[in-house]
């Protein structure tokens, strides 16, 4: 009797430590349910509509030839345009716009690196383009960022689309019961069973 006494307070023990790591991750599931996901899914879903919304203004405002206003000053010539382009990029005037591309306004973003060095495009969203070593080399990345839109638009429509998956099963992670509890009942009866009994 005391042996079976001993076996059952030792798995009751590990019982034990299982349900209150499921009691912990039920409560981060009902923390991701009511408040981290939803959150997280009205930005994708902001996001989403922000991409749509400015594909459409850089097809409005997109021309045949190209076209950039770098200081005030509209430019014809991909050359002269980069040039004073990088130089203003790079020189960090943080939060002041420095250009404007197909609609949208460009300024460069503070960063203490002297390496990583990026604009922010914004159009009804706002987006982080990587400056480049070379004149050149920054505009194109700015081109390539216009030309990437579609796929900018498709990444976050299957961000969206995971969230929301995420959600659900959250969901139905939350509505499964701990798969111990009635193993935990029976240990305890028995374990005041035999208690009782020692102490007659």
């Amino acid at each position: 009797m005391i042996k079976r006494k001993n076996e059952i307070e030792v798995e009751l023990s590990n019982l034990r430590v299982l349900q209150t790591r499921y009691r912990t991750s039920r409560y981060n599931l009902q923390d991701n349910i009511s408040n981290f996901l939803p959150k997280a899914i009205g930005r994708a879903k902001d996001a989403v509509s922000n991409y749509e919304r400015d594909i459409v203004l850089r097809d409005k405002n997109m021309t045949p030839e190209f076209v950039m206003n770098v200081a005030g000053r509209n430019f014809t010539e991909r050359k002269d345009a980069a040039e004073l382009y990088h130089k203003l990029a790079v020189n960090q005037n943080a939060g002041r716009k420095i250009a404007a591309m197909y609609g949208f306004e460009i300024t460069p973003v503070f960063t203490d690196s002297l390496v990583d060095k990026n604009v922010t495009v914004k159009g009804a969203g706002s987006y982080r383009v990587p400056v480049s070593d070379s004149a050149l080399g920054s505009l194109t990345r700015l081109e390539n960022f216009f030309k990437g839109m579609s796929d900018g638009l498709l990444a976050a429509k299957q961000n969206l689309s995971a969230r929301e998956t995420e959600l659900i099963s959250a969901k139905a992670e939350l509505e499964k019961p701990f798969e111990h509890e009635q193993r935990i009942l029976d240990l305890s009866s028995e374990l005041a069973s035999i208690e009782a009994e020692l102490r007659a």
